[in-house]
């Protein structure tokens, strides 16, 4: 029987080989993080890691506020509320500087 892991956002189990994984790279060298159950899941991972990227060099306040709204997306998310996790990736997306 194949372990059983926990999705990053929800706590779902899924067997190795079935979840979703995220790619993320930085300064020239790349890694895998979290194991996903679906791809609403990792949608919400990666709209996270992007809202993160907003707002850099923001007030310390700023900052604070877009945290905020970063765990309370997740804990909908979590819950399987809030908005659909793809929108917010592409808006998040929109607001980040090009470059």
């Amino acid at each position: 029987m194949s372990p059983l892991h926990s999705c990053s956002i929800c706590s779902a189990t899924f067997a190795e080989g079935e979840g979703l994984t995220l790619d993320v790279s930085s300064t020239g060298s790349s890694r895998r993080i979290g194991g996903y159950c679906r791809v609403r899941c990792r949608d919400a991972a990666r709209a996270l890691l992007a809202l993160g990227a907003l707002e850099v060099g923001a007030s310390p306040e700023r900052q604070a506020q877009r945290d905020q709204v970063a765990q309370a997306l997740l804990v909908k998310w979590r819950r399987g509320e809030g908005p659909d996790p793809a929108a917010v990736l592409a808006a998040a997306q929109r607001a980040l500087p090009a470059g």
